[in-house]
C-alpha cells in the first residue's frame, strides 16, 4: 500500500463512520501532519507511543565492519542512530495468527 491508497482508504472509512462528506484533501493533510509529527518528535529524541499500534523511536547501532562488494575491501561503518518501529503486543498477536 502506498500513501495515496492509505489516504483513500482512510477517507472512505471516515465518511462511513461519521456519515459526513469529508474531503480527501483534509484527510491527506491529516495523514501528512501525523507522519510529520511522528518524525519530528522521534528525531528530537522522544519515543512516540501509539496505544494498540506500537512505538517509534531512535536506537543506536554500533560501529561494524562491512565489505565493499566491488573490491572486497573491509570498510568501517561508524555508529549511528536508526529509526525503529516496535509493534504493540496486540499487533504482534495478530501477526501470529
Amino acid at each position: 500500500m502506498v500513501k495515496e491508497e492509505l489516504i483513500k482508504e482512510v477517507t472512505e472509512r471516515v465518511r462511513k463512520r461519521t456519515r459526513e462528506r469529508v474531503k480527501k484533501e483534509v484527510i491527506a493533510a491529516a495523514v501528512d501532519e501525523t507522519f510529520s509529527v511522528i518524525v519530528e518528535k522521534v528525531l528530537a529524541g522522544n519515543k512516540v507511543r501509539i496505544r494498540n499500534f506500537g512505538t517509534f523511536q531512535l536506537k543506536k547501532a554500533g560501529a561494524r565492519l562491512a565489505r565493499n562488494p566491488k573490491t572486497g575491501d573491509e570498510v568501517q561503518i561508524p555508529p549511528r542512530e536508526k529509526f525503529y518501529f516496535t509493534p504493540s503486543r496486540k499487533i504482534r498477536f495478530l501477526e501470529e495468527r
